[in-house]
Parts: structure tokens; C-alpha cells; sequence
């Protein structure tokens, strides 16, 4: 994939990083985390950074392409706050994808 508009939605955790850095060689790249475990020193200088929600209403999908990672991943985080794990993990990927087609954008997995 080249010259494309890229969000990487969980993109300042492990994965996400390494994939925004990844696509940010040949694409525009940004990197959508709220910063519960992703952290923006993860990513390189050319990925621009967004720090909101998959729940926000207003997050950028003004773009080609979303790689949707964002998640609450971990069964303590699901123990510690289980209504939260459902909200990020249903209702997030439900608005990202509604946001994403609502802007347009061609693709989202």
C-alpha cells in the first residue's frame, strides 16, 4: 500500500506502533490512542499522533484506510472494569467503522 491516508486506531501500543511506523514509510499515518497503555514515544517522527476514543464522536477518519487495533486486550483489564471493556471493545469498533463510512473511507478492517 502506497501514497495513502492511513488511521491506525490503538496506534501508539505495541502493534499499532509497529504498524503505523510500518505503513508510514510509503503512507500519511495517524496514530489514534487515548493512552491507557500506548504511549506516543512509541511511534516515529513522521506518524502524527491523535490522542482521543474510539468512542469519541470527532476523532479524524478523513482518510483512505483505518486499521482498526484499538482494544481493551487483556482479561485484568476486563476484570478491573468489565463495562468499560465492552464499551471500547463493541461500541468502539461500532463507531469507528460507522465514522469511517460515514467520511467515505474505502477500507477498514
Amino acid at each position: 500500500m502506497q501514497e495513502k491516508r492511513v488511521l491506525v486506531t490503538g496506534g501508539a501500543g505495541f502493534i499499532g506502533s509497529n504498524l503505523a511506523n510500518h505503513l508510514a514509510d510509503d503512507n500519511e499515518v495517524i496514530a489514534l490512542d487515548d493512552g491507557y497503555i500506548g504511549t506516543p514515544e512509541n511511534l516515529d517522527d513522521s506518524v502524527e499522533f491523535v490522542e482521543a476514543s474510539v468512542l469519541d464522536d470527532d476523532f479524524p477518519v478523513d482518510v483512505d484506510v483505518v486499521f482498526h487495533l484499538a482494544a481493551l486486550s487483556s482479561l485484568q483489564m476486563h476484570e478491573d472494569d468489565p463495562q468499560r471493556g465492552a464499551r471500547v471493545n463493541v461500541e468502539g469498533f461500532v463507531n469507528t467503522v460507522e465514522q469511517a463510512r460515514q467520511a467515505g473511507c474505502e477500507t477498514a478492517v
